[in-house]
């Protein structure tokens, strides 16, 4: 069977790739659907830390034009005890407000229990309560997984304890992505590389940026063949 296609381009322009992966799949969406928007807000820290405004707004925009329901939520790092007011003033939640659009913390919101092959996770319910979900991390380097990217920004939507327990080796990490990837997995994923860090996955870790200069997006972050695009 033939594997899907991950779209890669190598440019620094955002915004016409996003376009184009969107107009890609319109089919997938349709008037009144409810998408969760899954954005990398690991912290108050800008890009690359945390999605690049210019692709939240494009994939905002596509939605709203296309009479799609929204709404975008992340958790933060659990080492960190990001205020409401302190994720209102995050460049992020500026590209939601001028849209009209709310921005959520996964922390103030239900759970749902479930107990898979290998372990029990506790996972927000507003990702299943929704008809579709759009994955945008950022691809950078991760001290206890080597690398971060389309799975691991599914981690966002754990309860902070049980992040706490796998980055503490109470749990498998590895196996904490890999499991809530089966439970609940995002329809669609765009990854931004055109920037990132080098020693870290934040600047206030010690990363260093760095230009890459690639974007990315698919279907499936497991099984795929590469399709280089000029967009």
């Amino acid at each position: 069977m033939e594997k899907p296609a991950v779209y890669l381009s190598r440019t620094e322009n955002r915004i016409p790739f996003v376009n184009w992966v969107m107009e890609k799949f319109r089919s997938d969406f349709r008037e009144g659907m409810k998408v969760l928007v899954k954005p990398n807000l690991v912290s108050h820290e800008e890009y690359p830390t945390t999605t690049h405004p210019e692709v939240l707004a494009s994939v905002l925009d596509f939605l709203i034009q296309s009479g799609c329901r929204i709404i975008v939520a992340d958790g933060p790092a659990v080492d960190l005890r990001i205020t409401r007011k302190e994720l209102g003033a995050h460049p992020l939640a500026e590209v939601c407000r001028a849209r009209g659009v709310a921005l959520e913390d996964v922390r103030e919101h239900p759970f749902k229990k479930f107990k898979t092959e290998s372990m029990s996770l506790e996972i927000s319910a507003l990702a299943f309560d929704c008809d579709h979900m759009i994955s945008l991390p950022v691809l950078k380097p991760h001290k206890w997984t080597s690398m971060t990217g389309a799975l691991k920004n599914q981690f966002g939507l754990l309860r902070n304890r049980e992040r706490v327990m796998m980055h503490s080796k109470l749990k498998s990490l590895g196996k904490g992505i890999a499991e809530v990837n089966r439970v609940i997995k995002a329809n669609l994923f765009i990854v931004d590389a055109i920037e990132t860090y080098e020693q870290a996955n934040e600047r206030r870790h010690g990363g260093n940026r760095i230009k890459l200069g690639y974007m990315l997006a698919g279907k499936d972050p497991v099984h795929w063949t590469p399709v280089v695009c000029s967009c």
